[in-house]
């Protein structure tokens, strides 16, 4: 009872057990803590660059859209299509004929060309389902298999693999019905020489619908007779060792379907500098620049600056701007008490051209001598401190 009360599920003084604590602890300690800088990593979904693919089989199979596939999108310079190509299908042959009788076989496809959403296969090698070949095994007879290496009429090079048993014979009182090895070389010399009689004179096309509807093996029973009686013959694999060069009309013709050139061009990438202006440069959007045009009108030819300096030159200037202080010597007035600045609705002060006025500038300036003290006194009032304030 006290090993149940520590260890079991029952609570004990409002506790929880070590049963418990165990449990709820986990065994992976890096689950609750955070990566540095507080942030995980960006969850993006892996499909969201992704692209929908139609794989198509040759002519020579009723069932001829085998299924979709997925693959990268085309961006720059890497291309959906190259990531297509090569890739190898497995199908089963009673998919491609729709016929359930034949599901122990199985086909294999290799992309070859893209056209648009669709990828167009060839054939690549036929294989049995390992359930089927264990089926076949059984006592008391003799396992016979041969490996041939033909060469097509287009260039093909396959390596193709016979499997057979043998049988027992018609009236034949014995338990056992095993071959002499001499009889299994004869068998394996005529199985071979069949093969490559009825393979290399046809292209790849016609020898794969051979191996398919069979007639192979119905040749191999009826030749081998002689020697041994044979069951259970089937071609259990076909490999594609080597191809030609790739011809995309023949390919073209095997599908039934003419030629559509497609040209897969990526997305057009936008500098992000030239989208946002370049800040070394000083260079902007079109957008940005028409704004500012468009709120303080078309620039003239000339700059700003250079306008505000002849306009200086011109005798314009703002109306908030102080007079210099050669200005009041010239024309002999004295600067108002207290820098008071001018009203802004006085009109600025013309220039006179004329020649007495410049004689007379000389005793304006001699009486305008002891006029300084005054101003003086004017600036120490000015600097006075202000009285602080009553509360």
């Amino acid at each position: 009872a006290e090993y149940m009360g520590v260890f079991g599920r029952t609570k004990t003084s409002g506790k929880k057990s070590c049963f418990e604590q165990k449990m709820a602890i986990g065994k992976n300690k890096q689950l609750g803590k955070s990566k540095k800088g507080g942030k995980g990593k960006k969850i993006i979904d892996p499909f969201k660059n992704k692209q929908k693919f139609l794989v198509r089989a040759p002519g020579y199979f009723s069932a001829r859209n085998v299924g979709a596939t997925i693959a990268t999108k085309t961006t720059g310079n890497k291309l959906s299509s190259d990531n297509l190509k090569g890739r190898v299908y497995s199908v089963s042959l009673a998919d491609l004929k729709s016929d359930e009788s034949q599901s122990f076989r199985l086909i294999r496809l290799r992309a070859e060309e893209v056209q648009d959403t669709k990828v167009l296969t060839n054939f690549y090698g036929l294989t049995l389902t390992s359930d089927k070949l264990k089926s076949l095994v059984r006592k008391w007879q003799t396992l016979i298999e041969t490996v041939i290496e033909v060469k097509t009429a287009d260039n093909y090079v396959l390596r193709v693999f016979v499997i057979a048993f043998t049988q027992r014979k018609t009236n034949q009182a014995k338990k056992t019905y095993y071959a002499q090895s001499s009889q299994v070389r004869q068998i394996r010399k005529r199985i071979s020489d069949l093969v490559r009689d009825t393979v290399s004179p046809l292209d790849l096309n016609q020898s794969v619908e051979k191996f398919l509807h069979g007639s192979v093996e119905k040749s191999i029973e009826s030749a081998t007779r002689s020697i041994y009686p044979l069951t259970n013959v089937f071609i259990r694999k076909v490999k594609v060792l080597k191809t030609p060069k790739f011809d995309l009309q023949k390919l073209l013709d095997t599908h039934n379907e003419s030629l559509f050139v497609h040209e897969d061009k990526g997305t057009k990438t936008v500098d992000p500098k030239a989208a946002k202006g370049d800040k070394k440069t000083g260079k902007r959007d079109d957008k940005r620049d028409g704004k500012r045009d468009g709120a303080k009108g078309p620039r003239k030819d000339g700059d700003k600056r250079e306008g505000k300096k002849d306009g200086a030159k011109d005798g314009k200037r703002d109306f908030g701007s102080k007079k210099p202080e050669g200005a009041f010597k010239k024309d002999g007035a004295k600067k108002p008490e207290g820098g008071a600045k001018k009203p802004a609705g006085s009109a600025p002060a013309k220039k006179d051209a004329s020649a007495p006025a410049k004689k007379s500038a000389a005793p304006a300036a001699k009486s305008a001598a002891p006029a300084k003290p005054a101003a003086k006194a004017a600036d120490t009032k000015k600097a006075a401190p202000a009285k602080p304030k009553a509360k």
